[in-house]
């Protein structure tokens, strides 16, 4: 899916970053990434030592299958949406 200019109304989003600037100049370049196979303590490690909420799940041929984020993980602890590693 794609978006563009008119699927986002007015707001501070707009008013402050616009539609000028594209991904590819604000995205995190050192991609981290895991194996299904990987687990779920593992991912945590990654996420927390890295400071990031969340991981692309590849296959052995490195082609991404899906994403792992913190809420992921926090969900099948029972913490409820909204909270991350640091609150726990």
């Amino acid at each position: 899916m794609r978006t563009t200019q008119k699927d986002f109304p007015g707001g501070h989003l707009r008013s402050t970053i616009g539609f000028e600037i594209l991904v590819q100049d604000v995205m995190t370049k050192k991609v981290l990434s895991i194996l299904k196979y990987d687990s779920v303590m593992h991912v945590a490690h990654i996420l927390s030592e890295n400071n990031i909420s969340g991981l692309p799940v590849v296959d052995k041929e490195n082609h991404v299958i899906g994403v792992i984020t913190q809420a992921d993980i926090l969900s099948i602890v029972g913490v409820r949406k909204g909270h991350t590693f640091k609150d726990c």
